[in-house]
């Protein structure tokens, strides 16, 4: 599931969709990925291969301009067996704090 905060001129909106519907959305032009300022991905770990997490992903954030990218939260329960994950562990606590103030500014 998405969540997804967009801002129009005078007009802030929460969007709560899956991914499949965003994809749709985001290739039929109904909204663009640079009105998007806040994805949050709950299950993320499903963002491989064709999913649409994945093909949002590539389609449409990593072709947008990097100052117009929208803020990314990746939430997941299911444990992952990456290298480094202390690592991950720091950046998890990084974005929680940058989504925080992302959301108090909302």
């Amino acid at each position: 599931m998405f969540v997804v905060s967009v801002t129009y001129p005078c007009l802030t909106q929460v969007l709560v969709m899956t991914a499949q519907i965003l994809l749709n959305i985001l290739r039929h032009s109904i909204i663009k990925m640079d009105a998007i300022h806040l994805l949050i991905l709950d299950e993320c770990h499903h963002a491989v291969k064709k999913h649409p997490y994945s093909l949002v992903m590539s389609e449409f954030y990593h072709t947008t301009p990097k100052d117009k990218r929208p803020a990314v939260f990746g939430m997941t329960a299911s444990p992952v067996n990456l290298k480094g994950m202390a690592l991950l562990s720091v950046s998890l606590l990084f974005h929680v704090h940058f989504l925080w103030q992302v959301l108090s500014h909302i």
